[in-house]
């Protein structure tokens, strides 16, 4: 039996390719890429802000779903189509993270996203 277990929701966008949302083995959490497409339309909003608060509402839930919370998040990857557009998901990093002294790594960089997808998020998790 695997120790793997892989996190899957009808409620967060699905992926294309056949993987999983997100995997956790022990008290590590992994993520794949998060979008902020609505699962609903099946579609990207147009508006930035958005559609970035979307992708963060998918984390959060990501992240519940594997009993997991924000404490437990050691790092965020942000992939921008657009790296201009940081300010958006910095809104959005701010309510999830408020305290400066106890906030999770980031990295950001340019990304190929799909048409109409302004951010992806990859996550790393650890239970203390």
């Amino acid at each position: 039996m695997s120790k793997r277990i892989n996190i899957h929701a009808d409620d967060i966008p699905a992926h294309v390719n056949p993987i999983p949302t997100a995997t956790v083995i022990g008290n590590l959490l992994v993520t794949s890429a998060i979008s902020g497409m609505d699962v609903k339309t099946n579609s990207f909003s147009p508006d930035k802000d958005a559609q970035m608060g979307m992708a963060f509402r998918h984390l959060r839930r990501i992240l519940e779903l594997a009993n997991f919370s924000l404490d437990d998040v050691a790092k965020l990857t942000l992939y921008f189509a657009d790296p201009a557009d940081r300010s958006f998901a910095n809104r959005h990093w701010l309510e999830m993270f408020p305290d400066e002294h106890s906030r999770p790594a980031r990295q950001a960089l340019k990304g190929e996203l799909p048409k109409g997808c302004f951010l992806h998020i990859d996550c790393i998790a650890m239970k203390g």
